[in-house]
């Protein structure tokens, strides 16, 4: 029973957002969602150059 979150109806399906499965968003800390945020944007930008969709600017 200490592992409970909180005291809800077993009937009551518990709401949930997608957020709460990626991880850096599932404590909903500031500042843990804000650095997630930036990685996943980086990793995501450098597949998007990677794959030739945004060009790599010349040198």
């Amino acid at each position: 029973m200490a592992n409970r979150k909180k005291n809800r109806p077993q009937n009551e399906p518990e709401k949930s957002s997608i957020l709460t499965l990626i991880p850096g968003f599932r404590s909903q800390t500031p500042w843990k969602m804000g650095a997630a945020g930036a990685f996943y944007l980086t990793i995501v930008l450098y597949v998007l150059v990677l794959a030739g969709i945004i060009p790599n600017p010349p040198r």
